[in-house]
Parts: structure tokens; C-alpha cells; sequence
């Protein structure tokens, strides 16, 4: 009977460890799917890091279903940062694609970089953006 217990608890072991590394290994390959922006914004006079500006990454062939606008409304913004003590901003979990590059502050918005493109799994550097 002992023999029996043993086996069992086995058994219960090893599938949900076969469950387990299932799900790590589809979280993994999700996560290879999706890429990444990452830049340095600059002040354009001093080129000192600008720290706190919200930075946002809109697919540029998004059309919400909600307000028939191209990329006029927040449905349509797939990633969104702030600057760090450096300047520096990175955005992940991006599909592939083609993306526009905003910097918002208070009520103020500039685009500041068309067409970057992001591929799967790869992170886009965008470099030191002037603002």
C-alpha cells in the first residue's frame, strides 16, 4: 500500500511539473514575440538629459473601433514610458510593427520620430532624440 501512495505522489509530481514548465514555456515564447523602443531624449540648447517627459509609442496603422479616428484616441496608444534621471526611455511588450513616437508634457504634444519599426523580440534604439 505504501508502494501504491509512493507511485501516486509520483505521478502528481511529475505532471504538474509538466504543467508547469508547459506554461513557463509559453510565457516565454509570448514574450519572444514582442518588441521594443528605446531612446535618450535631449534638451535641444544645453543637450542635457530631460527628466519626467511621458513618452508614447502609437502603431501607426491603428484605427480605433470606438471613435473611427486614426490614432486620435488612448485605445490606439500600445506603449507609454517616462523619461528616467538620464533622459532615457524604454517601452516593451510592443507587437511588430511600424510606430510614431510622442513626447507629451502638461498639455503639450511633439511627435518626434515617424517610422521606427519594431520586430519580434528585438528591441528598436532609437538614439538621442532632440527636443
Amino acid at each position: 500500500m505504501a508502494n501504491y501512495k509512493l507511485n501516486c505522489m509520483k505521478k502528481h509530481t511529475l505532471v504538474t511539473l509538466f504543467v508547469l514548465l508547459f506554461f513557463c514555456y509559453q510565457a516565454s515564447a509570448i514574450t519572444k514575440e514582442l518588441g521594443g523602443i528605446t531612446g535618450k531624449i535631449v534638451s535641444t540648447s544645453q543637450k542635457y538629459p530631460v527628466v519626467g517627459l511621458t513618452i508614447r509609442a502609437n502603431v501607426e496603422s491603428c484605427k480605433c473601433d470606438q471613435c473611427k479616428k486614426p490614432r486620435k484616441c488612448k485605445c490606439c496608444v500600445n506603449g507609454r514610458t517616462v523619461t528616467n534621471s538620464s533622459g532615457r526611455f524604454r517601452i516593451t511588450g510592443l507587437k511588430s510593427g511600424t510606430y510614431t513616437i510622442k513626447v507629451e508634457f502638461d498639455d503639450y504634444t511633439i511627435v518626434v520620430a515617424n517610422g521606427v519599426i519594431v520586430k519580434n523580440g528585438k528591441v528598436t534604439e532609437i538614439g538621442e532624440i532632440k527636443i
